[in-house]
């Protein structure tokens, strides 16, 4: 059963206020005990399982010169980390690593000796340092993180509520003291010894095993699951794998290579793959009839008028779009009866994108109108024969529906980015990712109460569902 009221404010209708943040970098300005890591519980962290590489390496660079006539070397691999739960009792999250010796999840920890990551505030408007619910950073700006070769380690990550560090971060820590370090609060491996409770303030939520994070290569991290607490109705819309557990939650990682090799013809439009991070949008699927998940591009025309003064529906051609399976044709969906009413155009991208997957396999590439509130990116419900699917039944696209979720490009580079350059920053030529996030019962808009709100009487809620769009290009 649904566990909120249906209200929802549309995006499509206007830009997000000033007050929301978008990804920044994740940067901020012990002994080495070793012990069994945490077991997860069956976490579901989606990483395969590599090689870990020789025993001993922590992958940290040493401060020695090098050869400085030698060939640029390939960067580092680029990771996004996305704070993708969304249940009610969701907090902010702050980051601590851990160096695994061992072979993936059956070796031993040392906990990375940097503080929780971030420790300087995203964005203004948010109140302390963290990663809030529905926005992320690419975690790599951090220098702390730019310094280890992510290529030759084993990376254990631990998620802490920011509420109970707020007092410690890259201004200081706690009675005007030097800022924390993360043993301090998580213990030398990870498995508790400071002053922070395992599975309470901070979760073990998955390893990603050496030789997966390779140079050049480009990533994205989303943290989902839900926090403990949860009661019955709100636990149904939390992943299945692994089982909720009101004492511990389900905090696990959900993580993707995504494809920046493909070229994408600047004169072409943009690439675009499509990642789900959202169980909540397969739950609600599910219950309105669908079995799967459509996502693309949509664009709308506005109506044309002819001079006898007659009413026309005016289409576009939005070219075709260079999918991994047939789904290069457009569907559009026009409005009957009343005044001339604009078309909507949609190009799907991929028709599998449930909860957990990223697809196609390689980037699509699109001809649509950029930076334009009149185009964007969409998902919606699908019948098992891939039918789209409009609920709930009656609404308005754009405006009251779950699905289809349309979102102009303008709106989600200011959810993705916070200040949008001039011109905005999505570019013919080049590829992105689009990851869904958030819960689509969730209003779109909540005020200082937490209950729902408008665009001019609340803030924007990132547990309310949009997408992100990152770069997948690296650098």
């Amino acid at each position: 059963m649904q566990k909120k009221k249906w209200v929802r404010v549309g995006l499509a209708a206007a830009i997000v206020s000033g007050a929301v943040g978008g990804i920044s970098a994740a940067g901020c300005s012990g002994d080495d005990n070793t012990v069994t890591p945490p077991a997860d519980g069956g976490k579901d962290s989606s990483i395969p399982q590599g090689d870990t590489g020789p025993g001993g390496d922590t992958g940290v660079p040493s401060e020695g010169g090098g050869d400085a006539d030698a060939a640029p070397t390939v960067p580092n691999a680029k990771v996004y980390l996305v704070h993708a739960a969304a249940d009610a009792l969701a907090q902010p999250l702050r980051f601590c690593f851990g160096i695994v010796g061992g072979t993936g999840d059956s070796g031993t920890i040392s906990t990375a000796p940097f503080p929780p990551l971030p420790d300087t505030q995203l964005s203004p408007s948010f109140p302390i340092a963290g990663f809030f619910p529905g926005f992320g950073a690419p975690l790599t700006s951090a220098p702390q993180v730019a310094n280890i070769d992510l290529s030759t380690v084993s990376l254990a990550i631990f998620a802490i509520d920011a509420t109970k560090i707020a007092n410690s971060t890259a201004d200081g820590g706690p009675d005007g003291g030097a800022e924390e370090q993360c043993s301090s609060f998580i213990g030398t491996a990870g498995a508790g010894g400071g002053s922070l409770t395992l599975n309470t303030d901070f979760w073990y939520v998955g390893t990603i095993p050496s030789q997966t994070l390779k140079h050049g290569e480009t990533w994205v991290v989303a943290i989902t699951g839900c926090f403990p607490g949860e009661d019955g109705t709100e636990a149904d819309f939390c992943p299945t794998t692994p089982p909720y557990s009101a004492a511990t939650g389900n905090l696990g990682i959900k993580a993707w290579q995504v494809d920046n090799t493909t070229a994408v013809a600047a004169d072409g439009g943009i690439g675009a793959q499509f990642a789900s991070a959202s169980p909540s949008w397969d739950v609600l699927n599910a219950q309105a009839g669908g079995a799967t998940t459509a996502a693309g591009f949509w664009i709308e025309t506005p109506p044309v008028i002819p001079d006898g003064g007659g009413a026309e529906t005016g289409t576009t051609d939005a070219g075709d779009a260079s999918t991994d399976a047939s789904s290069d044709s457009s569907v559009e969906a026009s409005v009957d009866s009343g005044p001339p009413q604009p078309t909507l155009t949609f190009i799907p991208i991929t028709g599998t994108g449930t909860y957990g997957t990223l697809s196609p396999a390689a980037l699509a590439t699109v001809p649509v109108p950029l930076n334009s509130a009149t185009a964007g990116f969409f998902t919606s419900f699908a019948s098992s024969a891939g039918a789209a699917i409009t609920f709930p039944p009656g609404c308005s696209p754009g405006v009251s529906c779950a699905s289809p979720l349309l979102l102009p490009l303008p709106v989600i580079d200011q959810l993705t980015n916070g200040t949008v350059p001039t011109g905005g920053s999505f570019v013919d030529g080049k590829g992105y990712a689009f990851i869904l996030v958030g819960d689509p019962l969730d209003p779109t808009y909540i005020g200082a109460d937490g209950g729902a709100a408008t665009s001019t009487t609340g803030v924007f809620n990132g547990k309310s569902i949009h997408f992100l769009g990152l770069p997948t290009s690296n650098p």
